[in-house]
């Protein structure tokens, strides 16, 4: 890959992140990352749902 190609990348990132930084389809974006985040962690706590889950798969494998 030359120079002119690695401009080509940067300048995509660029607008990538202004796009998701300045805008409010970033703000959207950022936000339902945040729920999903919330909602993963939940999930994986004891007594989550994921976390109840593996437990139970990992008492039957070990029986």
């Amino acid at each position: 890959m030359g120079t002119e190609g690695g401009n080509r990348e940067a300048s995509a990132v660029e607008n990538a992140v202004r796009r998701l930084m300045a805008s409010e389809e970033g703000d959207e974006i950022r936000k339902r990352g945040a729920e999903l985040a919330a909602t993963l962690r939940q999930a994986t706590e004891p007594g989550g749902a994921s976390r109840l889950e593996l437990d139970s798969f990992v008492a039957h494998i070990t029986r």
